[in-house]
């Protein structure tokens, strides 16, 4: 499954592994991700990483082991919990 790319990637991926982190710098995984969206019907990341976190922090560059941007794969996992519900 190929996803749309977000407003800050460049590349299209696709994830499963339950306890995979997804965004580094906040540290949520992908089973929180879709734990928010079943509970809280929220299907956003910004909406899902307010939900989850007091403070939001965004420095993909340094805390990211790729060093690039954790948007395409954040909305990768909300696409397949979409497609699930």
């Amino acid at each position: 499954m190929k996803t749309k790319t977000c407003k800050f990637c460049t590349e299209e991926t696709q994830t499963t592994n339950e306890t995979e982190t997804i965004c580094y710098c906040n540290q949520i995984t992908r089973q929180e991700i879709e734990q928010t969206i079943k509970e809280t019907g929220l299907t956003t990341i910004p909406e899902i990483k307010k939900h989850l976190r007091d403070e939001v922090i965004s420095n993909c560059a340094e805390l990211n082991p790729t060093g690039k941007c954790c948007h395409i794969h954040f909305q990768a996992v909300i696409n397949q919990v979409l497609e699930k519900l």
